[in-house]
């Protein structure tokens, strides 16, 4: 079976993904790289940080390329840039980095450990490993659909059931990828289960829709 490749990491052009793709390449870790559009990124994945060239990765090897971009930094770290954001950050929001790691760049999280280090903030691996798990744990949690999206599902059959369709189709559907490169569904199965039924129900009414303008036109020859 074939690894399945992930999301590992986004840019806002290809150049500014050339040294994470060198990396890749010298430790033989397969990539893929996309080009998404930026209207259609901002609708489906609410990005609008503009960042439209995506590298993915094996599943299998996510935690294992995000190791070798963080030592690469790691070897290349020569101090603190003046004026770098984190300058400014409390000891809290320092430890908020080394946890959500994966939202930050991982030079990011090399700076976040010097500055913590230069705090007296010395901390075994095995602890951010765990509050990690932690977060993971919170972050897989299955969400539930609000009422008020239920209504719009339905009230969508008023415009040919397209509405329907898309709401349906995003319950049913939408996945995302952990810190740890694994998929998983971001609304629990009743969610998903009346999202599959929205999808059906607003296909069914586009397609009857559909058949009677056809039949209509025939109609008329």
């Amino acid at each position: 079976m074939a690894d399945l490749f992930v999301t590992f990491q986004r840019f806002a052009q290809l150049q500014d993904a050339s040294e994470t793709l060198r990396v890749l390449e010298r430790n033989d870790i397969p990539y893929e790289v996309e080009q998404v559009s930026h209207m259609m990124d901002s609708i489906f994945t609410f990005n609008r940080l503009g960042n439209r060239i995506i590298v993915k990765v094996p599943q299998s090897r996510f935690l294992e390329a995000r190791e070798q971009i963080e030592n690469i930094c790691e070897i290349y770290f020569t101090g603190v840039p003046e004026g770098h954001p984190l300058l400014q950050s409390t000891v809290e929001e320092l430890e908020e980095v080394m946890v959500s790691a994966d939202e930050w760049s991982p030079m990011d999280v090399v700076i976040a450990r010097h500055l913590l280090r230069q705090q007296g903030m010395e901390t075994e691996p095995e602890v951010w490993a765990n509050r990690r798990k932690q977060r993971l744990s919170s972050m897989r949690k299955p969400q539930q659909i609000q009422s008020h999206w239920k209504r719009l599902g339905y009230l969508g059959i008023l415009f040919a059931g397209i509405p329907t369709m898309l709401i349906g189709a995003a319950f049913a559907f939408t996945r995302k990828v952990d810190p740890e490169g694994k998929l998983y569904y971001v609304y629990d199965e009743e969610a998903r289960k009346l999202g599959f039924f929205l999808f059906l129900l607003g296909g069914a009414t586009l397609g009857i829709l559909g058949l009677s303008y056809v039949w209509m036109s025939l109609g008329k020859l």
